[in-house]
This record gives C-alpha cells, sequence and structure tokens, in this order.
C-alpha cells in the first residue's frame, strides 16, 4: 500500500501488471498443481485480488492466449471479476501483441482506444479454420 499511497502523492496512476508465469517459479508457493493450467493458477494464487485492492488500474497480461480468442476473453474476464470484487473502482485493462512469435490461429483486427485513447477498443477475431 506505501507503494500506492506514494505515487498517487506524487500525481501519478497507480497501474499494477503482473504475468501469469510467476507461478511458473520453480518452488514458489502458486506452481500450478497437476491437470491445472497456468491461468488457473494464476487466479487461484491471488495475485490478482492482491493487485487489485490498491491500484487504479490492473493490467492482465494475456497475450499468450490472444490466438484463441475464447482463452484470451476468459481470463480478461476472470480477472476482471477477482479485481472488482476487492477494489471495484479499479480498471482492469488487456492488451495484444503485435509481433506474439508463434503461428497465428485467428485474425484479429483492433481498433485503439479505452482510457489511453479516444474511445474503447474493440476487438474482432476470427478463426483461421472458418476462413
Amino acid at each position: 500500500m506505501t507503494f500506492c499511497t506514494v505515487a498517487r502523492a506524487e500525481g501519478y496512476t497507480v497501474l499494477v501488471s503482473r504475468h501469469p508465469n510467476l507461478v511458473s517459479v520453480p518452488g514458489g508457493p502458486h506452481t500450478h498443481r497437476g491437470g491445472e493450467t497456468r491461468e488457473a493458477a494464476y487466479l487461484r494464487s491471488r495475485i490478482v485480488e492482491i493487485s487489485a485492492a490498491n491500484a487504479d488500474i490492473v493490467d492482465t497480461q494475456a497475450q499468450t492466449l490472444q490466438r484463441d480468442p475464447a482463452a484470451y476473453r476468459g481470463l480478461v474476464h476472470a480477472t476482471a471479476r477477482v479485481a472488482h470484487e476487492v477494489n471495484h473502482g479499479v480498471e482492469v485493462i488487456s492488451g495484444l501483441s503485435t509481433h506474439p512469435g508463434y503461428p497465428p490461429r485467428s485474425r484479429c483486427s483492433w481498433t485503439p482506444g479505452g482510457r489511453f485513447g479516444t474511445s474503447s477498443t474493440v476487438i474482432s477475431c476470427r478463426s483461421l479454420a472458418a476462413g
């Protein structure tokens, strides 16, 4: 809480951005259990709730899922839900990578905006298998 208090006193907005790979640290207290996805372990770890408790903005780093729109949307919605349970005023954001480094599974286009632009961000994806 001290960081957030000092940052706001200096006129800054507090953005906390924690990556789901935090649960992949060998020997860490929140490593994923057998049969559990990294994302499920991340949500179980309460990292999102702790991050959101005193932040103005929480960034959900779901870029590795952007080729699977349903999985991407699922993680972003889940993190937004738990973040708002502890801080109803926190803003939850999530971005897309322009060069994720793995082969495409969907074609996505987006219109930038939201808090850092002129309007809401719109993401439109369709599976490559659908044509």
